[in-house]
């Protein structure tokens, strides 16, 4: 888990701006990787809410690829971060009200955000940039060794 925060943190800009929004506010994310079939990708839960502080749990699915769990990260905070700007969620009846007014409704009792969507390609788009910024330098290196022999 600490590596996932570590590369998030070193590699995406839209992660550190939902940390740095998230910091702001009274709201404690508490990240995991699960095998839990009740995740079968990702999920943003309210723990509790006590005066003065709120707490959810991001659980993303361990057998994700890395690749994956970046995107999902992301679209996952970008929940949290919604949960943490609206004080009045502090139980999970809230939750429902806060997503049936901001969120779209993709099962029972299930909710999603454009918002969350947004996050998710976001970082997909900053990771083929990277990834492309990356095979370009490795390119020139070759190109600089085949140059000096």
């Amino acid at each position: 888990m600490q590596s996932l925060l570590t590369d998030a943190i070193a590699q995406s800009a839209v992660i550190n701006d939902l940390i740095r929004r998230l910091a702001q506010t009274d709201t404690f994310a508490y990240v995991e990787l699960t095998a839990s079939p009740e995740v079968p990708t990702a999920r943003t839960k309210l723990v509790t809410a006590v005066a003065g502080a709120r707490f959810v749990r991001i659980a993303l699915n361990m057998l994700l690829s890395r690749w994956d769990r970046l995107p999902l990260l992301a679209h996952e905070l970008q929940h949290a971060v919604e949960v943490a700007e609206d004080r009045d969620v502090t139980s999970p009846a809230d939750l429902r009200v806060l997503y049936r007014r901001v969120g779209i409704q993709t099962g029972a009792d299930r909710y999603d955000s454009i918002a969350a969507r947004r996050a998710g390609y976001d970082v997909l788009r900053e990771e083929a940039t990277n990834r492309r910024h990356s095979t370009r330098e490795a390119s020139a290196m070759g190109s600089l060794t085949e140059s000096a022999e």
